[in-house]
């Protein structure tokens, strides 16, 4: 049986699959984000955990900080998804 596909995730890229998928909050709701869907996109349960309720100019500086870990396209894929907005 073929897994349906939920495109990819909004950060690092992967293919979703209804057991990777998750919405992503991109303003977090903690932080008086809406729950419109124009908020939200797909991302895996791996990075929208790891995002937590921080914004995304948050997570950047998070990302730049972690190391040895190389997080350059998680970086890129943020500053794409803060051009949007």
């Amino acid at each position: 049986m073929k897994k349906r596909k939920f495109g990819s995730c909004c950060y690092c890229g992967q293919t979703l699959t209804v057991e990777t998928f998750s919405r992503e909050h991109v303003l977090p709701k903690s932080r008086n984000g809406s729950n419109k869907k124009v908020n939200k996109l797909p991302c895996c349960k791996k990075c929208n955990q790891d995002k937590g309720n921080k914004t995304i100019d948050e997570y950047i500086t998070y990302l730049t900080e972690r190391q040895p870990v190389n997080y350059e396209f998680k970086i890129m894929m943020c500053q794409r998804v803060l051009s949007l907005y």
